[in-house]
């Protein structure tokens, strides 16, 4: 069985190289209270998904709250350069609304959100899930 020390330390270094990309400066933008309530949302409601579409890799991490909590979501998206895209779906026929805020870009997922979620990396469950998507 895998310790989580083991597992950081087989880490792979995935940041861009180039220190004016757009993604470095989002992510030397954000403070660690940022970076750990951005965490804390997907620990609660959030997910991290890799999967094959055709001969690619699709990946995707998103936040899903209720439509009343949608000024949080495009407070986040704004902070990440709009790298997202925010969707309001109905979920049921009482009128209740979800907010979604995805993110799919490979490039941002190694040079933003990867970082984030070594530097604060989740306690739950999603801590195993998050490893597994990390490393495929």
């Amino acid at each position: 069985m895998c310790s989580f020390l083991s597992i950081r330390k087989a880490s792979l270094k995935t940041f861009s190289k180039d220190p004016k990309s757009e993604n470095v400066k989002i992510l030397e933008r954000l403070s660690a209270k940022d970076k750990a309530y951005f965490v804390g949302l997907i620990e609660g409601d959030g997910w991290f998904t890799a999967g094959k579409n055709g001969a690619y890799v699709k990946y995707e991490k998103g936040i899903k709250i209720p439509k009343t909590d949608l000024p949080l979501l495009e407070k986040f998206n704004e902070i990440f350069n709009n790298k997202g895209s925010i969707i309001i779906s109905k979920v049921s026929e009482d009128h209740i609304f979800m907010s979604t805020l995805k993110f799919s870009n490979k490039q941002f997922f190694r040079d933003v959100i990867i970082p984030i979620f070594d530097e604060f990396p989740k306690i739950t469950d999603k801590f195993w899930k998050y490893q597994y998507f990390r490393h495929h």
